[in-house]
């Protein structure tokens, strides 16, 4: 997990450190705003592979909070056969948002290899 804020600054990175052993094809990205929030965020999703540099699978823009969703949900899932590790880049270009980013990983490959948002309507 790691704290996020807005504002057009410089991106946030959240790196996914847990033991090797938990690390897998799979990664699926939360985020948690404040109540009634209208930002909308940037999220560059990068993996690991075992030869060790990071490399860009994909991004997506999520949408805003909608008067019925919950702050907190899951917004977008990505895959990629072979990851070793995980990194999310945020921005954001409200100035004083501030959010939280969880990113858990399976070994299960649950989507096709990219970035999906998690969404009817959007993320």
């Amino acid at each position: 997990m790691g704290q996020v804020t807005g504002g057009g600054g410089p991106s946030n990175e959240i790196i996914l450190e847990a033991n090797p052993d938990f690390i897998g094809d799979s990664l699926a990205i939360s985020l948690s705003q404040t109540p009634k929030s209208t930002a909308v965020w940037l999220l560059k999703v990068y993996c690991k592979f075992s030869e060790g540099g990071w490399q860009q699978l994909g991004s997506l823009t999520t949408a805003a909070l909608s008067p019925t969703q919950a702050p907190s949900r899951v917004v977008a899932f990505a895959c990629c056969p072979g990851s070793k590790g995980w990194k999310v880049s945020s921005t954001c270009t409200t100035r004083g948002e501030i959010a939280n980013i969880f990113l858990s990983s399976s070994k299960m490959s649950f989507t096709s290899v990219g970035v999906v948002a998690n969404a009817p309507g959007g993320a």
